[in-house]
């Protein structure tokens, strides 16, 4: 039997529904990446489902440096961080997230989509979401929230809305 989150979870050889692990995360005092290396570190491993074990397996370290890590025995090198969030399979905003709380610069830039300097990305993004017409394409952002759609997406979109409100 393991312990996980005052849970005692048996192996078995049946498929087991986790569903309830997400929900007792966000009831620990576990609190978001905002805080620090330790308890953000922690909450991407619950988040992700990982033990200290897997997590360690996957990122090729020490169980043992994980737990220190996590508890702020250890303080970790810019390596280490970006190796643990790519083991974690973190977006790259958190990647930075990670490295800000740790004390570290951010290893990945970012630039609002209005930005100048990645003009010629959105035109590119733009004549490739035009070509693709009549089949739909949808530029979203990290939330989830339409940012762009091409006339073909927009037909959809209107269809499914209209549905909607019968």
């Amino acid at each position: 039997m393991f312990r996980c989150l005052g849970i005692g979870l048996t192996i078995t050889s049946e498929v087991i529904d986790t569903t309830h692990v997400l929900a007792e995360v966000e009831a620990t005092s576990i609190t978001a990446p905002n805080s620090d290396f330790p308890k953000a570190l922690r909450y991407w491993r619950l988040v992700r489902r990982m033990s200290q074990m897997e997590l360690a397996l996957e990122a090729d370290v020490s169980t043992r440096h994980i737990s220190f890590l996590e508890t702020g025995r250890a303080r970790p090198s810019r390596a280490m961080i970006l190796q643990l969030a790519d083991a974690l399979i973190m977006p790259r905003p958190a990647h930075n997230s990670l490295l800000q709380q740790a004390g570290y610069a951010n290893s990945y830039p970012m630039k609002p989509l209005d930005s100048h300097l990645i003009a010629p990305l959105r035109d590119a993004l733009a004549s490739m979401m035009d070509k693709h017409n009549p089949w739909s394409a949808i530029f979203c952002d990290e939330h989830w929230r339409v940012i762009k759609s091409n006339q073909g997406a927009a037909t959809l979109l209107d269809a499914l809305r209209s549905r909607g409100r019968k």
